[in-house]
């Protein structure tokens, strides 16, 4: 680097003897001393000019300028970047060659979709599972080509939407597909559809096992409790038939319980909800009225119960449905609490999930953290031997997140132990309605 400027020093100063030179011979100083400072600017214009030109036509050699010192050093500053962004530029090919490879190979369907959701690129499995073809279909909307009511509000609501989706392939509405879109870059996803037809057959026969197993028990089972009621009015029996009997009758009724429950798990895994299906339902109302049923039942009287509601906001949803999940929280809460405890019923807009929520919470003995990631699964017991003296069957927290998952929503479970635990049923914000806003709407 000393050397460029060295150079540049001593072109300087040759132009610099030059005007002296000049003026000793002409007496005109001041015209020597601006000719030749004139000259040395058009000299270093020349060369920008040299540069710009061969900048714009590619850095052909035949156009690099052929100046000495500052202008040498900047051409040769520019090759050795160029050098290096070359280099860059293979080993970044390289590896999006490796990566459209296992892309390529990969035995899912891959779309990447654009902030709009237009198709920017796809591999060959997409044109055999989703019918997109890459060199046709590129800049099409994703949802021209996978027309189904679910899909469309899936992608128009994924921040809030559960981001997995099972749809018939569009190619053959024999097959089931497991559809999932993963934001990446800026405002770009990735949309990855595998097959999961031979799962959901297998599935579909479990539960078809399961519910026709549940009808085939439910009838024998009538018939043992109808008799077993019977031997209990008898007089005569002796006090140990008398305990026995009664034993039975308990573990008859809890059958029924489990049967019950299995047939409604059956109903909602077989039928999906459309994000438009329900009715605008007062949760405010309903939580009360809840409440004070239970009160008047005596079911209350060993726990205190606090009631927080927002009664401006409403829910869409199937009325059944939560009355179960409502129900279901609410009784287990009492249930696996000992005497004394405070159950909270929590019902408002949670701002940093943005959604619905209806908590039930309690200070009770809480639960371990190795639990709380299965709570939710059939037969899943914390306490087996507490679930036997309460009567629990081990599916009601299964069927509220059946519930609660097809209306789109979540069920998230904190607890401590020690301190209590909290169930949030949690309702996507396309299923809030506030008052006001359905008041000013009617007032247009």
């Amino acid at each position: 680097m000393k050397s460029v400027w060295a150079v540049e020093f001593s072109r300087l100063l040759s132009y610099i003897l030059f005007i002296i030179l000049l003026g000793l011979i002409t007496k005109w100083w001041l015209l020597s001393t601006f000719m030749g400072f004139l000259s040395y600017i058009f000299w270093h214009y020349r060369q920008l000019r040299k540069l710009e030109r061969w900048l714009s036509r590619g850095l052909k050699d035949e156009d690099s300028p052929d100046g000495n010192g500052v202008w040498e050093y900047i051409v040769e500053q520019i090759y050795r970047r160029r050098r290096v962004e070359r280099k860059q530029k293979r080993k970044y090919q390289q590896t999006l060659a490796r990566l459209n490879e296992v892309i390529a190979a990969l035995p899912y369907a891959a779309v990447v979709l654009d902030e709009h959701f237009d198709i920017t690129w796809s591999n060959s499995v997409a044109e055999r599972v989703l019918g997109i073809r890459v060199n046709k279909d590129r800049g099409q909307r994703i949802t021209n080509l996978i027309r189904h009511t679910e899909f469309g509000y899936f992608i128009r609501h994924l921040h809030t939407y559960n981001q997995r989706l099972e749809l018939p392939s569009p190619t053959n509405k024999t097959q089931s597909i497991l559809l999932r879109v993963t934001p990446f870059s800026k405002n770009h996803y990735l949309l990855i559809a595998r097959d999961i037809t031979e799962r959901v057959e297998l599935q579909r026969t479990r539960k078809q096992f399961v519910a026709n197993a549940s009808h085939e028990l439910r009838t024998p089972l009538s018939v043992v409790s109808g008799y077993l009621e019977i031997l209990e009015q008898e007089p005569d029996l002796p006090d140990y038939a008398q305990s026995a009997i009664k034993s039975a009758i308990h573990h008859t009724e809890r059958m029924s319980s489990i049967i019950d429950s299995l047939l409604t798990l059956a109903v909602l895994e077989n039928r999906s909800l459309r994000p438009d299906e329900g009715e605008l339902i007062d949760i405010d109302d309903k939580i009360h009225q809840f409440v004070r049923s239970m009160a008047n039942s005596g079911l209350l009287e060993k726990h205190e119960i606090c009631i927080q509601t927002d009664a401006q906001l409403l829910l869409f949803a199937v009325d059944l449905d939560i009355d179960s999940i409502l129900s279901n929280l609410v009784k287990n809460a009492i249930k696996y609490t000992p005497e004394g405890t405070m159950v909270t019923i929590d019902w408002r807009e949670n701002f940093q999930k943005d959604q619905a929520c209806l908590t039930v919470s309690d200070n009770g003995l809480g639960i371990a953290n190795e639990h709380l990631a299965h709570i939710s699964e059939r037969f899943y017991r914390v306490d087996a031997g507490r679930d036997r003296k309460t009567g629990g069957t081990g599916l009601g927290l299964s069927i509220v997140k059946h519930m609660v998952e097809r209306h789109q929503g979540k069920l998230y479970i904190e607890s401590e132990l020690g301190v209590g635990s909290s169930f949030m049923a949690c309702f996507p914000v396309e299923r809030m309605r506030y008052v006001a806003d359905l008041m000013d709407v009617s007032k247009r």
